[in-house]
Parts: C-alpha cells; structure tokens; sequence
C-alpha cells in the first residue's frame, strides 16, 4: 500500500482551503478567458503553438514581428472581436518565439517596457535552445519566464 498518496490529518481540508483561497486567481487564468497574443516568425512552430493552445480553449491572437506585436498591445490598438471593452489591454500574456540568433525577443522588451506595456502584459519567451546568457538578458528586460 502506499502511504505517500493518502493525506495527513487536516491536509485535504488545508488543500480544499488553499484552492478556494485561490479560485479568483484561478478563474483569471482560465483558457475561457485568457487572451494570448503569440509573436512568432517561424510559420512551422507558430502552427504546432497556435494548434496547441486553441485545443487548450485559449484565445489566441498572432503576429510575426515586434511591431505587429506592438501594434496590437497599444491601448490605441482596434479592439478584438472578443475583447471587453472594460478590459485594460487587448491581451493578457505574450508567448514570444525567440530564435538565439536575433535580437528580436529583447527588442519587444525593450518597445514594451518603453511603452509602459510590461506592467500590464507579462511576457515569456519560447526557444528551442538552452542559451542561459540569453535567458538570463530576457528576464532582465522584463520577461516574466524563459521555456
């Protein structure tokens, strides 16, 4: 049998607990309601991410360059389709593709956090290749999360 599975005395109900405590936040993320916007040049890997996260139930906007990106992140920007009116940017997470030999994940940090963008719409980047200097200069410009 093994014990490692069952809960302790109280935990399901500290569990139970920390989950309500947590279901506004939850709720937030939800893919009914999460708008991503994916700036992604490469047409193979954006179909894959694209395919991936509408099956997932998310909203999902896309782009091909920094510029698009912040074209459509502008509080001047037409509003989506399925956007509320109420909502404070037209997206609520960027996926960025970053291809180790560009600048072009840096360069929409750096257009962002000008623009005052990153306190409102967190960043993560996506790559293929493990380069810590560069994670390490993304997260420095303001990107949330590096995978």
């Amino acid at each position: 049998m093994n014990d490692a599975a069952a809960p302790r005395d109280g935990e399901a109900a500290t569990n139970a607990g920390s989950l309500a405590a947590h279901a506004p936040a939850t709720a937030t993320l939800a893919p009914t309601t999460l708008r991503i916007l994916l700036v992604d040049s490469s047409g193979t890997s954006a179909a894959a991410t694209l395919a991936l996260l509408r099956e997932c139930g998310y909203t999902v906007g896309t782009c091909r360059t920094p510029g698009e990106a912040m074209a459509l992140l502008s509080p001047a920007a037409p509003q989506q389709k399925d956007r509320s009116a109420a909502a404070d940017a037209p997206f609520d997470l960027v996926l960025k593709e970053h291809e180790p030999s560009t600048t072009d994940a840096c360069k929409l940090l750096r257009k962002m956090a000008t623009a005052q963008l990153l306190a409102k719409v967190p960043v993560v980047l996506l790559s293929s290749v493990d380069d810590h200097d560069m994670v390490m200069s993304c997260l420095a410009h303001g990107a949330i999360d590096y995978l």
